[in-house]
């Protein structure tokens, strides 16, 4: 069973659909992705792309983020996440239904501070993902974009706008985090 692992909704619970090949973030990397971002989580604007269980994007609800949208195209994970975006209190979310090219263009000109990808593991839809965020201008100057891969997909230190600060490993599993901005 997985469950937020802090703030207002600790130890709630996220619901996993069943007979999926998707699973939340592991406990250990979601605590090291908000442990760099700290209390800067509060009062944003996030998106979670490739949402799957929504763990991301709940946690960072929890921390205090102002709202989320969640993209997800697969219908068993969006009732999951329903069910557990249903179970919080006060929470402001959408779920858009759809794939992450179908939505992004739909979420033109809409400004998120931070910005989850999980993409579907050897698929390499990181790079292209940004490139098609940038296209739709969805993120502000010093937005931050948090990017769950695997370890054999490799970027560049810029990617158009994006900017990446930060790699840390664990396991198979690597976290990009990418800044926009020109520094």
């Amino acid at each position: 069973m997985a469950e937020v692992i802090s703030g207002k909704f600790k130890k709630a619970r996220i619901y996993v659909p069943k007979r999926v090949n998707i699973k939340p973030t592991a406990s250990v990397v979601r605590r090291a992705i908000f442990d760099y971002l700290g209390e800067w989580v509060e009062d944003k604007n996030v998106l979670d792309l490739y949402a799957g269980t929504g763990a991301l994007g709940v946690e960072a609800l929890s921390r205090g983020a102002r709202a989320a949208v969640f993209v997800e195209i697969d219908r068993r994970c969006i009732n999951s996440l329903r069910r557990t975006l249903n179970g919080l209190r006060n929470v402001n979310f959408e779920i858009v239904p759809l794939s992450v090219f179908q939505a992004l263009p739909l979420l033109t000109g809409r400004k998120f501070d931070l910005v989850f990808l999980d993409p579907p593991y050897g698929m390499k839809l990181v790079k292209s993902t940004l490139m098609e965020m940038e296209e739709c201008d969805i993120v502000k100057n010093n937005s931050i974009i948090v990017a769950e891969h695997h370890k054999k997909e490799i970027f560049a230190d810029r990617i158009g706008i994006f900017r990446l600060k930060l790699q840390k490993k664990y396991g198979e599993t690597v976290i990009s985090i990418f800044e926009v901005g020109n520094e």
